[in-house]
C-alpha cells in the first residue's frame, strides 16, 4: 500500500500508481495474475454501489449498482436507472423488468419503458452490410435479415439461403436475387402439378376455391 501524505495517487500492489493510465490512476489495485475490489452488503437485502459524482454537491451523475434482493445489476445516469441485467441474464434498456416486458416473457434484450418511440440503429459505413442473424446450436446461420449499403437492398434468408430481396427501388424478388425491374418477381423451379408460384385463396384443401393460381396448373 502506497499512501502519499501530501496527497496524490493511491496504489495497492504497486509503488507507482501514477504510471498507470491517467484516465483512472487516482486509486490503483495491482495483482500479479488477478486483482479485484469487493463491495459487500452484509444483509443480502440491500445494494452494492459504485458512484460517479460531480464536485457540485457531489451529485450522482452515474452509478453501477447490484440489487441483492432482485439479483440484478443496474446502470444509472443522472440518478436514474437506464439499463438493467436481471437474474435471468436478460437485458433491459430503459426497462426495469426485461423478462416481464418481453413478448411471451422470453427475455433477451428489451428496449423501452412503454412510453414514446423507441428504436435500434446499426451505424456503419456506406459500403458495409449490417445483419440480424438467427443461429442454432450447430452455430450455423439459419436465418438472416441483411441490409447491403453498397447496393441499397434488403435480403431475407431462411435455412442459410436468400429467399427474398427488396431492391433500392422497392421492387421485391422472391426466389431470385434480381427483380428485373418488376414490382414483384417470383421465381421457382421443380414445381409439380400440385405446386403454384403464387396462390390466392383460403386454406389448402381439396374444396378450396382459389381467387388466383399462377404458375403450373393446380389440381384439386
Amino acid at each position: 500500500l502506497l499512501l502519499n501524505a501530501d496527497g496524490g495517487n493511491v496504489g495497492i500492489g504497486t509503488s507507482s500508481p501514477s504510471s498507470f493510465s491517467s484516465l483512472a490512476n487516482d486509486f490503483v489495485v495491482n495483482g500479479a495474475t488477478t486483482a479485484g475490489i469487493t463491495i459487500s452488503e452484509s444483509t443480502g437485502a440491500g445494494s452494492s454501489n459504485i458512484l460517479f459524482a460531480a464536485t457540485s454537491g457531489f451529485a450522482n451523475r452515474g452509478n453501477i449498482s447490484y440489487d441483492h434482493t432482485a439479483s440484478a445489476m443496474t446502470f444509472g445516469i443522472n440518478a436514474t436507472e437506464r439499463m438493467r441485467i436481471d437474474s435471468n441474464g436478460n437485458v433491459g434498456i430503459q426497462s426495469t423488468d426485461p423478462t416481464t416486458n418481453s413478448v411471451g416473457g422470453v427475455g433477451g434484450l428489451v428496449i423501452g419503458n412503454g412510453t414514446g418511440n423507441k428504436g435500434l440503429t446499426f451505424f456503419g459505413s456506406s459500403t458495409a452490410q449490417q445483419n440480424i442473424a438467427f443461429t442454432d446450436t450447430s452455430n450455423s446461420q439459419q436465418g438472416l435479415i441483411q441490409y447491403d449499403h453498397g447496393g441499397d437492398y434488403m435480403r431475407l434468408f431462411t435455412a442459410g439461403t436468400e429467399r427474398m430481396r427488396i431492391d433500392s427501388s422497392g421492387n421485391v424478388g422472391i426466389g431470385t436475387s434480381s427483380t428485373q425491374g418488376d414490382r414483384l418477381s417470383v421465381v421457382g423451379s421443380n414445381l409439380d402439378n400440385d405446386d403454384d408460384l403464387i396462390t390466392l385463396g383460403a386454406a389448402f384443401t381439396s374444396s378450396t376455391e382459389f381467387l388466383a393460381s399462377i404458375g403450373t396448373h393446380h389440381t384439386d
